[in-house]
Order: structure tokens, then C-alpha cells, then sequence
């Protein structure tokens, strides 16, 4: 396992690199240094990958150092293993996490222009003040002239400003005639 090791340096750089010279790393056996980087502004912080099976040679070895350096010790993975990971749980609801929440309208009689020309006042034009950040989905059927608009909220408090706001705006400013208005949690989210 790899492990990140943040070194605040108590009594300046000097007295670590003095030792350092003088008696080495002093890492136990098992506890392998893999790199490290300095502070190029203060040089009073180390930050150094590390790695070993067995996290309590930590202990044996900031025991040599803990007079001169503060540690934070962080267990890490690569980038690829916690996108691996993050993709294996998608589908997974965290069901204590905040639940993004959809604004779900449904329009009819909505012209291919009309269509055209709300694309265009969108992409041109700002959302109206106060709108907080939202995802828009437009989807729309030409043939059938329906319209459905899914606007995602990451937050209750967003969704009920933005439902205010869009419930107020007048017909003319929609995309045609508004049949359903519906609220669904957002169980899961996937973009490639």
C-alpha cells in the first residue's frame, strides 16, 4: 500500500536535513521510501510517497524523527485504481449523500421552429437571475410536436428556487404548452 506522508518541519529545515546527513532515513525494514517533494516556498514541508504492508513501521519510524517533524499519514491510490473503483459503484445510491433532485416537464405543441428558436435563446441568451446552477436536458419530438425538459438540481434548496422561478415564467417563454410538472429523486448519474 501506498501512503502519502505530509512532514511539517517544528524546527526548521536545517535541523532535518542535518540529521538526515548525519544518520540517513532511518526507515525499518519493510517501510520503503518511493519519492518526495519540498515546499519550493517555505521548504518547512516534505511531502514523501511511501510504501509498505504493514502501516505500523510508521510508528518505529517518526519515532526517530517526532521531536523535529509533525506527520499526517494518508493512505493513497492512483488516479486509475479510484476511477475503477468510482465506476464498479456507479448504479449504488449513497443514500446518505445529498440526492440530486429533477424538475421533469412535459410540453406540447412544440414546433420544430419554436423548437429552434428556444435552442438558440438558450444557448444565446443567460437563465433567468436568480436561477440557480442546474443540468438541462432538452429532448423533443418533432413528428409528435412534445417536448420533455429535465432540469437536475443538486440541491432541494436549488430545485424549489428554480421550481419557483420556472413555475412564474410566462407562456411565451416556454417551449409550448406545459402538461406535467413532475419532481423524481436522481437515483443514478453516469457520464462517460
Amino acid at each position: 500500500m501506498r501512503y502519502l506522508v505530509i512532514e511539517k518541519y517544528v524546527r526548521g529545515s536545517e535541523a532535518v536535513y542535518t540529521r538526515a546527513a548525519q544518520q540517513g532515513r532511518m526507515l525499518p525494514a519493510g517501510l520503503a521510501y518511493v519519492d518526495s517533494w519540498v515546499d519550493a516556498e517555505t521548504l518547512d514541508r516534505c511531502f514523501q510517497l511511501m510504501e509498505t504492508d504493514e502501516p505500523s513501521l510508521f510508528d518505529e519510524w517518526t519515532a526517530n524523527w517526532n521531536d523535529i517533524v509533525e506527520f499526517e499519514i494518508v493512505p493513497v491510490i492512483s488516479s486509475s485504481e479510484a476511477a475503477a473503483r468510482a465506476r464498479r459503484s456507479v448504479g449504488s445510491i449513497d443514500r446518505e449523500a445529498r440526492m440530486a433532485l429533477a424538475r421533469v416537464v412535459t410540453f406540447e405543441g412544440v414546433s420544430k421552429d419554436r423548437m429552434d428558436e428556444m435552442d438558440r435563446e438558450m444557448r444565446e441568451g443567460q437563465p433567468p437571475e436568480g436561477f440557480p446552477a442546474a443540468e438541462l436536458l432538452v429532448l423533443n419530438d418533432p413528428e409528435a410536436e412534445k417536448s420533455l425538459v429535465i432540469i437536475i438540481f443538486e440541491t432541494e434548496d436549488d430545485y424549489k428556487k428554480g421550481d419557483e422561478i420556472l413555475s412564474a415564467m410566462p407562456a411565451g417563454d416556454t417551449p409550448g404548452r406545459r402538461t406535467s410538472v413532475t419532481k423524481y429523486n436522481v437515483a443514478t448519474r453516469m457520464t462517460p
